[in-house]
């Protein structure tokens, strides 16, 4: 993951140059993967 735009709806930059749209009804399901993985890694 490189960054994220929720302007409208939620696109989704990876680092390989790729980019993904996350629907709205999944935006919220999205971030708290997100919230999950970066405390997860930010233990270590």
């Amino acid at each position: 993951l490189k960054e994220y735009n929720s302007k409208n709806g939620l696109l989704v930059y990876l680092k390989n140059g790729e980019s993904i749209n996350v629907s709205r009804r999944r935006a919220s399901d999205f971030f708290e993967k997100i919230k999950h993985f970066t405390k997860s890694n930010g233990e270590h």
